[in-house]
């Protein structure tokens, strides 16, 4: 076993063995700065040996959360997501969000039809904000969307967002019957009612926090397609354990993506880093916890998390300057006169000159 050689001490990692699993200096300090805090911090640390536990021990969950935990790697990604997360825990909105998907996870007819509208959405183009903008009208006024589909012209006043949409059905008949196809399906389905419209009608509220961070979030994601599936099958995967779905976020950080990250890619050394934490800390409680999740400590900041500086606007070189040629006065461009032919010559003998 590697781990005496490996730790000297509790939570001091020799880098001279750390940069044999871990290739870049930055992961190494990442990996360490995580290593150290849960060495120094029993909660965190409990928290992450039992939900390391809990998802081995579903093989299905494992893998959609190990996708997902790649790509919270990308700060883009990380970003968005954490500021979506930090608003649905700042109202009821959370509580909608996971009922959504666990009616998505039950009623396989809701989560075709919603699975649909988001290929529509790929398929019509994500960057198009006017698509964009009356789709996000539909979802969040059902009831309408189904009348509008149905019969364009009759809801009457045409809300301003649905104008685009209109002037496209005209030339795109195909893409009004698709949308109408999926409204239906969700109209005949209760768990539509119960739990898709009422997500809708909170995640497209751009007058709340979440409708806000939602749509950021979401118009991020169209723009990454792979990253949107990944996500999505996240969501589902949790949402198959609603005991633990509260807790699936408490504590993360981006030192912390790496740390587990590397763990994954080399089981053995996760073995004895699990085995360090044992001893510092005693085995790890059942997770999740009973009750709702409290405020777990905070992780230590990263370089990542550090606002970057804008970068200045590069000087544009100046273009060089031509010589400027003088135009020609307009009297010049006339051709010369031509000179005046000679006099015919005087005949010898007399006569007048034909």
């Amino acid at each position: 076993m590697i781990l005496a050689a490996l730790f000297i001490g509790l939570g001091q990692l020799r880098t001279e063995l750390l940069s044999e699993v871990v290739e870049t200096r930055r992961e190494q300090q990442r990996f360490t700065r995580a290593y150290e805090t849960l060495t120094e911090d029993p909660t965190l640390a409990h928290a992450d040996r039992g939900f390391e536990s809990f998802i081995q021990a579903r093989p299905e969950l494992a893998l959609a959360e190990h996708a997902y935990q790649d790509l919270l790697l990308l700060p883009s990604f990380r970003n968005r997501v954490g500021a979506f997360e930090e608003a649905l825990r700042a109202d009821e909105a959370g509580s909608l969000f996971q009922r959504y998907y666990a009616a998505l996870a039950r009623d396989a007819e809701a989560r075709l039809a919603v699975e649909d509208l988001i290929r529509i959405e790929l398929r019509e183009g994500a960057a198009d904000e006017d698509l964009a903008a009356g789709l996000a009208y539909l979802k969040g006024h059902p009831a309408e969307a189904l009348e509008f589909l149905a019969h364009p012209a009759r809801l009457v006043p045409t809300p301003q967002a649905l104008w685009p949409l209109r002037n496209r059905f005209r030339r795109d008949e195909a893409l009004r019957e698709d949308l109408l196809e999926v409204f239906n399906t969700l109209d005949r389905t209760p768990a539509a009612h119960a739990a898709v419209y009422p997500w809708w009608a909170a995640g497209y509220d751009e007058g709340q926090e979440t409708g806000e961070a939602y749509r950021a979030l979401e118009e991020y994601l169209m723009r990454f397609p792979s990253r949107l599936w990944t996500w999505h099958r996240r969501n589902l995967a949790w949402a198959e354990e609603p005991a633990a779905w509260p807790w699936r976020d408490e504590g993360l950080a981006d030192a912390y993506f790496t740390y587990v990250n590397v763990l994954r890619d080399e089981p053995a050394f996760a073995e004895d880093t699990g085995e360090a934490l044992r001893e510092a800390h005693g085995a790890a409680p059942p997770w999740p916890p009973a009750g709702n999740p409290p405020e777990l400590p905070p992780w230590p900041p990263s370089d990542d998390e550090i606002a970057e500086p804008e970068r200045p606007d590069r000087p544009k070189p100046d273009a060089p300057v031509e010589p400027r040629v003088p135009k020609p006065e307009i009297g010049s461009l006339r051709q010369p006169d031509r000179p005046d032919p000679p006099e015919a010559p005087t005949p010898r003998f007399g006569g007048t000159p034909k």
